[in-house]
């Protein structure tokens, strides 16, 4: 059945007869083996070497080679596995584009990919490889190979955490820019000691801190510059860490997924979903362009300046007073929803203007002047 299945992926869907084709110069190597190579079977074999035949054959028919002659079961095992990861990861059709790799970034990927058998290391080799497959053949992905190559298995699991669980935000004001350089804003993770070690798989506490303590030193883990921290002992008070997940590991964290996406425009969906539960129930709005709605929000309450406490809202400078109720109205609910993440819908806040109060102010219920107004 498994066969088949493969059989009309080459023949219906990628149109390509791959029957007696040899450009990885394998079939010696799968003719040795047995049928099952610690849990690869011939089967995984022949489908990797048809996905690289789509991706890099140039350098795979010389790899193949080398392959052939000195490769060690173990490693090839591991790259069988990654190459099936990689393919399970990519979103291109096959029938309508053409896959190119840069050979500098696939053989940089398979020698360090064959030597890993942690399945998390391998699911972002064969991300990086998946991300890498492109219409222009570059090598930008030739950093995060240098970052990857340096990281254990323990810590990919810790930094996958951390980058799925770090609650992140979009900086209104700033919108444009952030498009422009596909960055996010975070807030300070902090994961507890026993939860670290859980994540990583390790009850071993001088392995938790040295390999944590790497990660600040290269800088895929930081800290706020405001506070002063000490990365070689990465555990406040040996009971947890808090760190905020740089850019560089953002854009890693990606890349392991197999995705092209700027980390702005992979989040974007989560974070969107966060703002669909907070003011869904309150205004209707088209989810697609909720992110440049919000940003001529912020540019509204920005112009007159508009802060909030708990209890107040009021005017950092200018005057409230010479604005009609209806303008007001439209103000403070912009100021709301460009804070969706702690301003209270419910509740009634007092407008002050110059220490009076101008009246009050409830999402739903509107602005409603004071009788001295």
């Amino acid at each position: 059945m498994a066969k088949d299945k493969i059989n009309k992926q080459v023949n219906n869907k990628i149109k390509v007869d791959l029957d007696g084709f040899d450009p990885l110069g394998m079939k010696a190597v799968g003719e040795t083996l047995s049928d099952s190579i610690e849990g690869t079977s011939k089967l995984g074999l022949k489908a990797a070497k048809q996905f690289l035949s789509l991706t890099c054959k140039p350098l795979f028919e010389e790899f193949g080679l080398i392959m052939r002659d000195k490769l060690s079961t173990y490693r090839l095992n591991n790259i069988v596995k990654v190459l099936e990861k990689a393919e399970g990861k990519l979103t291109f059709d096959l029938t309508t584009e053409t896959l190119k790799i840069n050979p500098r970034i696939a053989y940089q990927i398979i020698e360090n990919a064959s030597l890993v058998d942690d399945n998390d290391l391998q699911e972002m080799w064969a991300g990086l490889f998946a991300a890498s497959c492109n219409k222009d053949d570059d090598d930008e992905n030739i950093i995060f190979i240098d970052i990857l190559k340096q990281l254990t298995g323990s810590q990919v699991k810790l930094l996958n955490f951390i980058c799925q669980n770090t609650k992140k935000w979009i900086e209104f004001s700033n919108l444009p820019e952030a498009i422009k350089r596909g960055t996010i804003r975070q807030v300070l993770f902090v994961i507890h000691l026993h939860d670290a070690m859980t994540v990583m798989g390790t009850e071993n506490f001088a392995k938790v801190s040295n390999q944590v303590s790497a990660l600040f030193n290269i800088g895929l883990l930081t800290v706020p510059t405001q506070r002063p921290y000490n990365t070689s002992n990465p555990f406040e008070k040996n009971t947890k860490i808090s760190a905020i997940p740089s850019l560089i590991l953002l854009q890693l964290f990606v890349k392991g997924q197999g995705s092209n996406d700027t980390p702005l425009e992979y989040f974007s969906p989560v974070v969107k979903s966060e703002i669909k539960s907070k003011i869904g129930h309150y205004i209707e709005f088209d989810p697609d362009s909720i992110l440049n709605f919000l940003y001529e929000k912020n540019r509204l309450v920005a112009k007159h300046q508009i802060l909030y406490s708990s209890t107040t809202l009021f005017a950092k400078r200018a005057s409230l007073a010479n604005l009609s109720s209806v303008e007001l109205n439209e103000l403070f609910q912009a100021l709301a929803l460009i804070n969706y993440d702690k301003f209270d819908f419910e509740k009634n806040y007092e407008v002050v203007d110059n220490g009076q109060l101008l009246g009050s102010f409830h999402f739903e219920q509107g602005f409603r002047k004071s009788a001295a107004f």
